[in-house]
């Protein structure tokens, strides 16, 4: 299974305490969806993925763990796709790519070029099927952030947690990790993680520490 270290940091700080249902959206090889799963242990977790070649290979990884029984793969548009019941948590490593030429191949320009989900789709549709107190976890480039806080003001979302994610301690913000809420929340959780140690191409600290459980998993397949 081909991982990147974005969808681990995403998957590893995302909260899905309550959760019974949760929706990965882009699922791609099924990491994040596999992540849920692992985190939390009472929820039924469907990849949704719009790439054919994508969804079969996601729903092999989804077999073969020990958590296959609460697996589902759901291949199609999440933009066309109708739900009998709201979900309680929504988790997407969203395409980042809006300014660069689509891929050649039609797989890879699905999968990582915007036009396929924008993040106003991505609201739109999250106000649609999560419960009331339902949350919603992406992990953004941080120049997207003013895009994010208007978007979310217009689809009736708040904010709950905001993440600055920084290659290095010295360096700035590459990337957000958020958690929007659609009840309104009076404060809002801020925060920052540093990838690499300073002057050192090694894993920081604090993300071994979010991560570990992940990792260590991973590394027994």
């Amino acid at each position: 299974m081909k991982i990147g270290t974005d969808g681990i940091l995403l998957g590893a700080w995302a909260d899905f305490e309550g959760a019974k249902t949760i929706l990965d959206v882009g699922t791609g090889t099924g990491l994040l969806a596999l992540m849920a799963a692992q985190k939390q242990s009472s929820a039924k977790v469907y990849g949704v993925e719009i790439v054919p070649e994508a969804a079969e290979q996601a729903a092999e990884n989804m077999q073969a763990s020990p958590w296959a029984d609460r697996l589902e793969v759901i291949a199609g548009d999440i933009r066309e796709l109708t739900f009998s019941h709201p979900v309680d948590a929504l988790i997407c490593n969203p395409p980042f790519f809006q300014n660069s030429l689509p891929s050649p191949d039609q797989a890879r320009t699905f999968a990582r070029h915007s036009d396929s989900l924008s993040l106003a789709d991505l609201l739109k549709k999250g106000g649609e099927i999560l419960i009331t107190s339902g949350r919603l976890s992406l992990i953004l480039p941080a120049l997207m952030s003013k895009q994010l806080w208007e978007l979310a003001a217009r689809y009736d979302f708040h904010v709950k947690r905001f993440w600055e994610v920084k290659p290095r301690v010295s360096r700035p913000a590459h990337r957000i990790l958020v958690e929007l809420r659609k009840a309104e929340n009076a404060e809002i959780e801020r925060g920052e993680i540093y990838l690499h140690k300073e002057g050192k191409n090694e894993y920081s600290t604090a993300y071994h520490e979010l991560t570990r459980d992940f990792y260590k998993w991973l590394a027994g397949k």
